[in-house]
This record gives C-alpha cells, sequence and structure tokens, in this order.
C-alpha cells in the first residue's frame, strides 16, 4: 500500500478553508484512509473542499442525490477493503 501521503493529498493551490464541524472533515478522511465508499451530494461540495483527498480519489462519488446514491449501490458489493485499495494500486 502506498504511504498515506501519496493516497491522501491536497494541491498546494488547495488551501484548507475552515468549516462548522472539523468532526465531519475527519469522518471522511478515515473513511476515505479505510477504502470505504464515499458520495459526495452536489450540496455538500463546500465541504468536500476540506478534506485531504481529492476529487479523482477511487471510490468517492459525486451528485444529486439520485446520481450520489447509484453510484455508492454499486460500489457497495465490492466494500472490502484489500480489494479496493489493490485496484486502487493496480490502476
Amino acid at each position: 500500500m502506498p504511504p498515506r501521503e501519496q493516497r491522501l493529498h491536497r494541491p498546494a493551490s488547495r488551501p484548507i478553508r475552515p468549516i462548522a464541524d472539523p468532526r465531519a472533515v475527519r469522518l471522511l478522511e478515515e473513511a476515505c484512509r479505510h477504502g470505504k465508499a464515499i458520495t459526495i451530494a452536489d450540496t455538500a461540495r463546500a465541504q468536500f473542499d476540506n478534506v485531504s483527498f481529492s476529487t479523482d480519489t477511487a471510490d468517492v462519488i459525486f451528485g444529486d442525490a439520485t446520481a450520489s446514491t447509484e453510484g455508492v449501490l454499486g460500489l457497495l458489493p465490492a466494500h472490502r477493503i484489500w480489494d479496493r485499495l489493490g485496484s486502487v494500486q493496480a490502476g
């Protein structure tokens, strides 16, 4: 598995902006670190700007509620971290 710094990165051009609840950022980063499927609704994109992983991270779905739900449902059958992280490393 690549080091955390390679998997979770923030381009220098994307400054960290404070949000109302930093626990939400922590929850998203932990979910990403554990290879979980993450759905970000369009209405929450501003919150996503505060996390340390990028929009091209595997298993992160963006969209309206319907598209996000359909996208994450497609990822749930492969919920095992080793399968997901293996496919990310291979790709």
